[in-house]
């Protein structure tokens, strides 16, 4: 191993040991500002709603396959993850090329969109650029897109129940044919209306919020705004997004080594939010049994949709059940369900049967496809936007190394044993690049000082991690 070319990796303004691009850091932070903090302001042409993420989207997209087209690479653990997708794709382009749509203009460039075009574009063309990226400009980005919509949120949901009207900005932040219908859009519980957000419907929030909520657990360093994101997908309303909230503080407690104090501010959080249901359900005119609802809120008479379906695909597609795996099941077919769950699990196998299951913010981030997994079984609203499409990038995170810098603690020049631990990068005979993390005392009696050492790298382990 040449040890010559290894190297500290600054933690700002580094990415994969290259500096950022100026260019390719805009672009990305627009995409998440646009698909995340307000992802539903457009415009309609006809059924079809254009956002301005999805616009974005495309620009990049086009770049990303100049780019792609001369210099064309991508990570492997990325393009596993995109061959996971393939086989659910290729059953949604036969279905379509052998049976048509049945739905309408909108749900098949839905369909098309999220479960054909959205893999391509972010496992192929976002992977590589992504690692070339401040990682915690990224990192800051996603947690005030986050902070944005929760915060939002409440203002919203507070504005309605003393004034009666949204605050509604067309094309920014809701789409303009729907300003002034934000009513109906399956909002209303009892006497009050859901905590919509920007997303304009509580479902969407909730569900697209409880599956990034790992990775914001292990970015966020505010406990405060912990607490308000928490509290934003209790005023949902939606029992989805409730039940989504507990896979998410099991799913957390589980499978993350958390400290002592994260551990006492999970279960706080999970206090804080139970103890706020009886006075929601009692503001909704509802009771316990609201909770428990046998019908499923209307979905159980779905599961006889089951009696019909067959092995293959014997319909066109179109708009999907809000229990997805029925929806599945009813358009492709059980083998389209095996494949569609292949589709959706990928990104956990690789994360969790790799090195990268060590790092949190990977780990969080397949911990967060397994959450929404679960949310699916309820109603998991995968066709309308933004769901797909962030699932994907939480899914991107999940199997890319050191693309987002989690949470600093108090005392930023210890790590987890106690000492400081540096990324360092080495070319190897073969010409593969490496990345380890070492303790500086091994680090220094290697080399002696640096002339200048990037920002430590908190880590618990020493292992090998590229």
């Amino acid at each position: 191993m040449e040890t010559a070319e290894s190297r500290v990796l600054p933690e700002a303004g580094r990415a994969a040991g290259v500096t950022g691009s100026t260019v390719l850091s805009t672009l990305f932070v627009l995409l998440m500002v646009f698909n995340i903090a307000l992802p539903k302001g457009g415009f309609k042409v006809g059924s079809v709603p254009i956002t301005n993420g999805y616009i974005l989207l495309a620009v990049c997209a086009l770049l990303g396959a100049i780019r792609f087209a001369f210099h064309g690479r991508v990570p492997l653990p990325a393009l596993l993850a995109w061959a996971g997708t393939v086989p659910f794709s290729l059953v949604v382009l036969g279905t379509f090329h052998a049976y048509g749509s049945d739905s309408g203009t909108g749900y098949t460039v839905s369909t098309l969109a999220n479960f054909v075009i959205f893999p391509t574009v972010i496992y192929l063309l976002f992977a590589e650029p992504l690692q070339r990226i401040d990682r915690a400009l990224l990192a800051r980005t996603l947690v005030w897109c986050i902070r944005f919509a929760a915060l939002f949120g409440l203002f919203q949901f507070a504005l309605k129940v003393l004034t009666g009207v949204y605050f509604e900005v067309p094309y920014l932040i809701y789409n303009a044919a729907d300003i002034g219908m934000l009513e109906d859009k399956n909002n209303m519980r009892g006497e009050l209306y859901k905590l919509i957000s920007t997303y304009n419907n509580g479902n969407i929030y909730g569900t697209c919020m409880n599956m990034m909520l790992p990775l914001y657990y292990v970015l966020e360093k505010r406990k405060l705004f912990l607490m308000v994101v928490v509290g934003a997908i209790v005023l949902t309303l939606s029992r989805t997004s409730w039940a989504g909230l507990l896979f998410v503080f099991a799913a957390v407690g589980a499978f993350s080594n958390l400290e002592l104090r994260r551990k006492v501010v999970l279960v706080t959080l999970l206090a804080l939010a139970g103890a706020t249901l009886p006075m929601l359900l009692e503001a909704m005119g509802k009771t316990t049994e609201f909770l428990f609802d046998a019908d499923l809120g209307g979905r159980a008479e779905k599961f006889a949709l089951l009696a019909h379906a067959g092995f293959l695909p014997s319909a066109g597609i179109g708009a999907l059940t809000e229990i997805v795996y029925i929806g599945i099941v009813q358009r492709y077919g059980y083998i389209g369900l095996g494949l569609f769950l292949v589709f959706l699990f990928a990104p956990v196998v690789i994360t969790f049967a790799t090195h990268l299951r060590h790092d949190p913010v990977n780990r969080n981030a397949a911990l967060g496809i397994a959450v929404y997994s679960g949310v699916a079984a309820g109603d998991g609203a995968i066709l309308l936007i933004p769901v797909v499409l962030l699932l994907l990038f939480v899914s991107l995170v999940a199997v890319t190394e050191a693309v987002l810098a989690p949470a600093r603690s108090a005392s930023p020049v210890r790590a987890a044993a106690g000492q400081a631990w540096y990324l360092l990068e080495a070319i190897d005979e073969a010409g593969r690049r490496r990345r380890f993390v070492v303790r500086q005392e091994d680090l220094l009696a290697a080399t002696g000082p640096p002339p200048v050492l990037g920002r430590h790298e908190e880590r618990a382990s020493a292992a090998p991690v590229g």
